[in-house]
C-alpha cells in the first residue's frame, strides 16, 4: 500500500487535498450484551469518537484514508470499558477512461460481533462493506479483522466489461478471557479469494454475463477448505430502465 501511494504522488504533479474531521456521541441501551440465550445482561454503553478522513486527488488517480477512533464505557460492567478502532485506506488509478485499478485495506479493532465497516462506495449500496458483522461470535472479547482487496476492470464496448480481483481476508482474537465468548478463538482464518467477470451484449437486445471466484478458506479450528462458485445471467434488455434476466449459480 504505501509503496502504491508513493507511485501515485510521484506519477502527478498537482494535487488536491481535502480534510473532513468529524465528532460522534451517542447511548445504546442493549439487552443483551453478550448475545448469550441463557443468561442475559443488560447495561448501558456511552460511546464518543472521531472520524478522519484525508483525500490526496489528481485528476486520474487518488488515495483516500480514513480513520475512526472510539471509546465506550459501561454503566454497569466498567470492566468492559473498550477502544474501538476502524482503519480504511484506499487507492484508486484511471489508467483510461475504460481501465481502472483499485486498492483498498479496512482494519476492524473491536470487541463488538455486530460491529461492521463502512459501505464501500456510500453512493452505491450494491458494492456492501469489506467487514460484515461476525454471526458466529459471542460475549465481549477483543478480536481483529484485516480484508485486503484488489480489483482491475476494463469496459471494452457500450456495456461489455470485464474485471479480476483478489481479497485476502484474516481474522484474529486478541484476548480471550471469561466475559461471554469461550470459543471465540475457534473462528480465526485465513481466506484468500480470486475472482474474475464478464458481461458481453451480443445484439442490443441480449447479452449475458458470467462471475466466478475461487476460495481457499485456512481455518483454525475446523478442516481447510476450498470452494469454487460460479454465476451465469442471460440477460434480456426491454427498455432504456429496465432488463430482466435468468441466472444459474453453481
Amino acid at each position: 500500500m504505501l509503496l502504491s501511494i508513493i507511485w501515485v504522488i510521484t506519477a502527478h504533479a498537482a494535487a488536491q487535498f481535502n480534510f473532513y474531521p468529524s465528532a460522534t456521541s451517542s447511548a445504546e441501551y442493549n439487552d443483551n450484551i453478550f448475545l448469550d440465550n441463557e443468561d442475559e445482561s443488560t447495561d448501558m454503553i456511552y460511546t464518543t469518537g472521531l472520524g478522519l478522513r484525508q483525500e490526496i486527488l489528481w485528476q486520474t488517480a487518488g488515495v483516500i484514508l480514513n480513520y475512526t477512533p472510539s471509546y465506550s464505557w459501561y454503566r454497569d460492567d466498567g470492566d468492559l470499558d473498550e477502544w474501538r478502532h476502524l482503519a480504511d485506506a484506499s487507492i484508486y488509478k484511471q489508467f483510461t477512461k475504460r481501465t481502472r485499478l483499485d486498492l483498498r485495506n479496512t482494519y476492524l479493532w473491536t470487541t463488538r460481533p455486530t460491529d461492521v465497516s463502512d459501505e464501500r462506495d456510500a453512493d452505491n449500496p450494491r458494492e456492501g462493506r469489506q467487514i460484515d458483522a461476525d454471526t458466529n461470535r459471542r460475549g465481549r472479547e477483543t478480536y481483529y479483522t484485516n480484508v485486503a482487496t484488489a480489483n482491475f476492470s476494463h469496459q471494452y464496448g457500450e456495456r461489455d466489461s470485464v474485471y479480476a480481483g483478489f481479497e485476502y481476508r484474516r481474522l484474529r482474537q486478541v484476548e480471550n478471557t471469561a466475559r461471554g465468548g469461550d470459543d471465540n478463538d475457534n473462528n480465526e482464518n485465513d481466506i484468500y479469494t480470486p475472482s474474475a467477470g464478464i458481461e458481453y451484449w451480443f445484439t442490443p437486445q441480449w447479452g449475458f454475463s458470467l462471475d466466478g471466484e475461487y476460495s481457499r478458506r485456512d481455518l483454525k479450528d475446523d478442516d481447510d477448505r476450498k470452494v469454487v462458485d460460479g454465476d451465469f445471467r442471460l440477460i434480456r434488455n426491454f427498455t432504456r430502465h429496465l432488463d430482466g434476466f435468468i441466472a444459474y449459480n453453481h
